[in-house]
């Protein structure tokens, strides 16, 4: 019978591909949350840290860089119960420098846009999902 495993690089698969080397599959992901300025990782697969570089705006670091810097990710953000304001994210930052930085084998940016009036605000969580 064959089983599958979890250690340092993810899955192992019956075949013995590995998460961290198979392609279409997560290569990371994490969920965090954002509390005043603090942010808190919840859950997360090859995150090493998500940065608060300002209000909406965030540098997500993966622990074990991935093979190239052509990967996908998506995203999806929830606002505090009763807030009156919708939020969509915009990866690896906007168009507008400073904020903007093509994403790398080690990090990305992440900023996440008030939908109505285009500010930069803190979601209450935000979930990512990265694959190559």
């Amino acid at each position: 019978m064959a089983t599958t495993s979890i250690g340092s690089s993810g899955v192992t698969f019956p075949d013995s591909s590995t998460q961290a080397s198979s392609s279409g599959v997560a290569k990371a992901w994490a969920r965090f949350s954002v509390s005043g300025t603090t942010v808190s990782i919840n859950k997360q697969y090859n995150i090493s840290s998500v940065t608060r570089n300002a209000a909406g705006y965030y540098t997500i670091s993966f622990t074990n860089s991935l093979p190239d810097a052509n990967y996908g990710c998506t995203v999806t953000t929830g606002i505090q119960a009763g807030a009156s304001t919708t939020s969509y994210p915009q990866l690896f930052g906007t168009n507008a420098s400073p904020y903007y930085l093509a994403p790398t084998t080690s990090s990305f940016t992440l900023a996440i846009i008030n939908a109505s009036d285009t500010a930069f605000i803190d979601s209450t969580y935000t979930s990512i999902v990265i694959n190559d």
